[in-house]
């Protein structure tokens, strides 16, 4: 679930094909990330061909990155390996006050060579091959986030302190005005019997109090974001004789990632968050014959697939007791309504999770290649066949917006119950 990473041809990475050993190792739904990620210590040869490549690389307009992955030889042969970085090594981020954790630690191992039977099979090791490799990577990496949350007075409805036309969340004078009369409150403080209980519930759920004063920003965090990668990769490749060749090869990636607030959305604060798991796989089978010295044939069968499953982490489920109504029953895992504020202030995003994708690319390919004389020709087929399954992004848990229409304040807007806006998707 990572991107590509590169571009070629001033053209976006979405452009570019990657192929593995000749399959198709490209997630075709967004056509940005790959179905697997193939270990470095595991890779034989690249080659990138930017342009004037041949037509059985016509599926991009970019360029294309070919990478060949390693196989056992007559001899064995390995190798253990391992990456290091750590926060011993970094600067504190001017924003967070102490040093963010850092702990990547990138390992694995390779081993490969003939596979044979001692006086039984392939004595000679020139028949059987495989090779092994399997790749870890875990990485603690600490993030600072920074967001403006609500003061505990304001919480109890005291906005006194934005009378003070130096305070740091507007800089002049605010007066909460009551909607109801169009009148500012009381020495700007609204009644407690007024403040929406709704309100106080999520509010006590998910909106952290203030860690720090003086400022705007007056909540920072600097967690550790964990992120874990295991890959296993296993190639066979066996020769019926001088001429035919049977390769097999098979990558297998697990991923997932807890990122400190939530998954693609615009929620401010850790108190909600979600993992993402994105196991990948991809398959191939190659089959060569030389026909003769001048023909060769080469027919490719390959199984590419990746899902992403996406699941809420925090305080996510509705309170007891919230009445706030919906419109649609599809509402995934009860989750809480989302609440967005203008104004600089932090809301929270439950975004569209538990969420599901699931792509699944088959290919069958033929090419006979020729030498006459001077001249290379080359002729094939090629059939792919693409499966995408998602579900829809959208708020089936209802999606709330606070601008300060009401009151001239946002918080104040949610204390009252007073949204400028409601959306709430029907299906997922």
């Amino acid at each position: 679930t990572g991107n590509k990473g590169v571009a070629f041809n001033g053209l976006g990475q979405g452009y570019s094909g990657w192929l593995v050993d000749g399959a198709q190792n490209t997630d075709v739904g967004n056509q940005n990330s790959l179905s697997t990620y193939p270990a470095m210590e595991a890779i034989g040869e690249f080659r990138i061909l930017s342009s004037n490549y041949s037509a059985e690389y016509g599926t991009t307009g970019g360029a294309n990155v070919v990478a060949v992955t390693r196989s056992g030889s007559k001899e064995f042969h390995g190798s253990a390996y391992e990456f290091v970085r750590n926060d011993v090594f970094d600067a504190r981020d001017f924003f967070a006050p102490t040093r963010s954790p850092l702990r990547y630690n990138n390992f694995g191992y390779t081993l490969g060579g003939p596979f044979f039977i001692p006086g039984k099979y392939n004595t000679a090791k020139d028949k059987d091959f495989f090779f092994w490799s399997q790749e870890w990577r875990r990485i603690r990496n600490g993030v600072t986030v920074q967001a403006q949350t609500p003061t505990d007075a304001m919480r109890r409805g005291d906005f006194r302190e934005l009378l003070d036309p130096n305070n740091p969340f507007t800089r002049s004078v605010v007066r909460i005005i009551d909607p109801t009369t169009n009148q500012p409150f009381e020495n700007n403080i609204i009644p407690s019997g007024r403040i929406n209980s709704n309100a106080k519930a999520l509010l006590d759920q998910v909106i952290p109090l203030p860690n720090r004063g003086g400022q705007a920003l007056n909540y920072v965090a600097s967690p550790s974001v964990p992120t874990n990668f295991r890959q296993e990769l296993i190639r066979g490749d066996h020769n019926f004789n001088e001429r035919v060749n049977l390769m097999v090869r098979y990558i297998q990636d697990t991923f997932d990632d807890t990122p400190v607030t939530t998954l693609w959305s615009a929620s401010a604060f850790p108190t909600v968050n979600a993992t993402i798991a994105s196991p990948g796989k991809n398959l191939i089978t190659k089959l060569t014959h030389a026909i003769s010295p001048k023909t060769l044939n080469e027919f490719n069968f390959n199984v590419a697939a990746n899902k992403i499953n996406i699941a809420l982490n925090g305080n996510a489920t509705r309170p007891s007791g919230l009445s706030v109504a919906e419109i649609f029953p599809e509402n995934r895992a009860n989750r809480i309504p989302n609440i967005g504020f203008s104004q600089g202030w932090g809301g929270i995003s439950t975004g569209s999770w538990p969420w599901q994708n699931k792509n699944q690319v088959y290919t069958w390919s033929d090419t006979l290649a020729h030498v006459a004389g001077a001249h290379s020709l080359k002729v094939g087929g090629h059939y792919q066949w693409q499966i995408k399954d998602q579900n829809a992004f959208g708020p089936t848990q209802g999606q709330f917006n606070f601008s300060g229409s009401f009151t001239g304040n946002a918080i104040a807007d949610f204390l009252l119950g007073r949204p400028n806006s409601y959306s709430e998707l029907d299906i997922q």
